[in-house]
């Protein structure tokens, strides 16, 4: 999210930001993950972006979907709604943070999420900072208790492990960024999560059609301009947000980088 100096909402840098990775790159946007500081807005902020990002992406025929990060089941499901009567039936959802969710916790949740909303199509954010990294066989289970759940946004298992969770659940599709994409595209059919790569949107389409050899060496490369960027900024610990909009800055130089 850009900010300005009254820390808020720079309406008129979000809509070019939309418009840029709509036409340029994909018409299937998402708002408020980590990086785009989900966690962070309150609810009259939530509103009003929601709002701007709905509209704009209604002009420019886009697929919008809205991430919900709270502690409180009851925010995430009247987000959901002022989210249904705006039009918007896609949704990014998150366990909640506050402690490590029981097996039968998760189910409630999926439940009053996916279950009470059988008219929208629901991604699950797979993050080991929510304290629940689920896996494969949860999947398997929660796939067939809700049809709408269709996707899922992940990193690597606690252990590294990437393809256990990935593979052989056909009624979900798995998204991942750059690295883990390169290293099990030729052996799973995954969705790409453009992050890095947002830099070039030429190069992101062409990171996403290739395969083998073409697709690591374009991975090390990624990997190379990682490794400055987090040379350039330093060891410290940093949120998603602050280095991602290092990359809005690629495509946009004016862009906030203001938390």
């Amino acid at each position: 999210m850009p900010w300005n100096v009254n820390y808020q909402l720079d309406e008129g840098q979000f809509r070019r930001l939309i418009q840029h990775t709509v036409t340029e790159l994909t018409p299937h946007v998402y708002i408020f993950g980590t990086a785009g500081e989900g966690y962070a807005v309150n609810e009259q902020q939530f509103d009003n972006i929601v709002r701007i990002f709905h509209d704009e992406t209604t002009q420019l025929q886009a697929h919008p979907t809205v991430g919900l990060i709270s502690l409180s089941l009851s925010t995430v499901q009247a987000r959901i709604e002022r989210c249904i009567d705006l039009g918007i039936d896609s949704f990014q959802i998150s366990l909640p943070a506050w402690g490590e969710c029981t097996p039968s916790e998760i189910d409630v949740f999926f439940q009053q999420t996916c279950g009470k909303y059988p008219q929208c199509r629901f991604t699950h954010y797979n993050v080991r900072r929510s304290k629940n990294f689920l896996s494969g066989q949860d999947y398997a289970r929660l796939a067939t208790a809700h049809a709408n759940l269709v996707a899922v946004k992940t990193g690597l298992s606690p252990d590294g492990d990437l393809k256990s969770i990935v593979t052989g659940i056909a009624d979900l599709q798995f998204f991942v960024t750059e690295a883990n994409y390169a290293s099990l595209r030729d052996e799973q059919e995954l969705g790409f999560l453009v992050s890095m790569a947002s830099i070039n949107a030429s190069l992101a389409k062409r990171f996403f059609a290739v395969r083998g050899t073409e697709l690591t060496d374009l991975s090390l490369k990624f990997g190379q301009l990682h490794s400055e960027l987090i040379r350039i900024m330093g060891d410290a610990p940093r949120q998603d947000g602050a280095y991602d909009k290092l990359f809005c800055r690629f495509v946009s130089p004016e862009f906030p980088l203001r938390l």
